[in-house]
């Protein structure tokens, strides 16, 4: 809208145009659900691969005839069981997407950490996987299934560092009680990523996986900044000992 001046003070009128904007608005609407539509199939990304994982455990340890394999089996039958209602509770939350906001209670950081920790072991030869866990770490609100997912991202993402090289993982925590935070680490003997990425690395749709789509690490970091964290990428020195 624009007024049409006259002489001196005078206006003669206004100009007024109008544009039709409706093709534009379904185009951001087409857009943003795909945007939903992706988000999702990475998020059911993540309870398979705990599944996945525990199937190929319980065929490892039923194939060796392993003493412990009724121990293997009752732990991994619970851990399908438990993430096929992850699956179960990720459709139900569809109409949310892409918001889902976490739940969080009164939990145990450990206990979250040693679930993937159990998920992971023995994942491929020449790949060690251990924890080191400070007692002092209390408990604190947390959304349990969520930080398992950002947990699940994050080691996805050190295995695939490693390729096919022999190596490390370690998940450590370590309680500040003078910045009232708690530090958890993910460190693997992978070659690094490369600084000139660091900034980019938790934008969607940025990867440096050709297979990846790219929202592993942006839903990582919405996950840790919804629980009031906050996720950086640094150099692993002095390093892992494999």
């Amino acid at each position: 809208m624009s007024g049409l001046p006259g002489p001196g003070a005078e206006r003669r009128g206004l100009v007024v145009v109008l544009d039709d904007i409706s093709e534009v608005i379904r185009a951001q609407q087409a857009l943003a659900w795909r945007e939903v539509a992706r988000r999702i199939a990475h998020e059911i990304k993540n309870p398979l691969t705990p599944i996945q994982l525990s199937t190929q455990r319980l065929r490892k340890k039923f194939a060796e005839g392993a003493p412990d394999v009724a121990s293997v089996f009752d732990e991994c039958t619970r851990t399908i069981i438990q993430e096929v209602e992850a699956l179960r509770s990720l459709v139900d939350e569809f109409p949310a997407m892409p918001g889902c906001p976490p739940a969080p209670a009164a939990g145990d950081l450990h206990q979250v950490i040693q679930q993937v920790a159990q998920l992971y072991a023995g994942i491929r030869p020449g790949i060690a996987l251990r924890t080191e866990l400070d007692p002092a770490v209390p408990h604190l609100n947390l959304d349990p299934d969520q930080m398992k997912r950002a947990l699940i991202n994050l080691v996805d993402n050190a295995v695939a560092a490693l390729g096919d090289d022999e190596g490390g993982i370690v998940i450590s925590t370590r309680y500040m009680p003078a910045a009232g935070r708690i530090l958890l680490e993910i460190a693997d003997t992978g070659p690094g990523f490369p600084p000139e990425d660091r900034d980019r690395a938790f934008l969607p749709y940025y990867s440096t996986k050709r297979s990846s789509g790219g929202l592993g690490l942006a839903i990582v970091n919405r996950i840790i900044v919804e629980h009031g964290g906050e996720i950086r990428i640094e150099d692993n020195a002095p390093g892992v000992p494999a």
